[in-house]
């Protein structure tokens, strides 16, 4: 049961109340209340419309945040998938530079030059013409029918071994008479009752110096090899008497 003090506090607490709520009935009677109340409900309207605006805000900031992520993850796969390219470029590239290799393999090291429409030439140690590798545009020029299922990388191994026929041939045929014994001058005579007029000042080679000097095999295949090399531009063939040559052009 509840002391007499208990219940004077709850009684003069509920007077309290009435008298506030007769001073609120009596306010809302004013002109000046009134006009702070539209005040205040203006305000609170302004504030809603700005919080309703920067929901709006977030809102959209949040879908593009999750645009970039997917974006990131997009281009951190392309990142990985450039650099593994980067770091395994194949030799016939157009633009790749050959270092010098005469530096223990640690060292020798392939860098990218400016991209040009052929490829780089190798450092010469010979006085003959190099034939430049064909670039991905002039292999794929190339009719169908004449490249057949060769790859792009075939036709350029083809380049390096015809470049092993040349240097082996024009070693010998550059070679001092005295310095040649019976098998050398013997492939010396050859290589010299190949020649012609036709062939004055250019340097071939024939089908048995593709078989002595390179591995390239003078097959169906490999005539194929030749034959796109010739539509290329980077041979020519000189026939005369039953014999055929392949000539380079520079």
């Amino acid at each position: 049961m509840a002391s007499l003090d208990e219940i004077f506090e709850t009684f003069a607490a509920k007077t309290s109340n009435l008298k506030r709520c007769m001073d609120i009935r009596n306010a809302a009677k004013s002109p000046a209340c009134m006009c702070d109340l539209h005040a205040i409900d203006r305000e609170m309207g302004y504030l809603e419309q700005g919080l309703q605006e920067l929901r709006s805000i977030v809102d959209e900031e949040k879908r593009k945040l999750g645009q970039a992520r997917a974006l990131k993850d997009v281009t951190d796969r392309y990142k990985d998938w450039l650099q593994h390219a980067a770091n395994n470029l194949p030799r016939h590239l157009p633009g790749q530079t050959i270092k010098d290799c005469s530096a223990p393999k640690s060292k020798c090291e392939v860098t990218s030059g400016p991209t040009t429409k052929k490829y780089v030439k190798k450092a010469r140690t010979q006085s003959f013409p190099r034939i430049d590798y064909l670039t991905v545009d002039e292999f794929k020029n190339i009719p169908k029918y004449s490249r057949g299922r060769m790859t792009y990388d075939q036709v350029n191994k083809a380049i390096d071994e015809i470049h092993k026929v040349v240097d082996s041939k024009y070693k010998i045929v550059n070679l001092p008479r005295s310095s040649m014994g019976e098998s050398v001058m013997n492939k010396y005579k050859a290589f010299k009752e190949a020649e012609c007029k036709e062939t004055d000042g250019l340097y071939f080679f024939v089908e048995d110096d593709i078989k002595s000097y390179s591995g390239l095999k003078m097959d169906a295949k490999g005539r194929a090899l030749l034959t796109v090399l010739r539509l290329s531009g980077r041979i020519t063939e000189v026939r005369t008497e039953g014999l055929l040559r392949y000539a380079l052009k520079d």
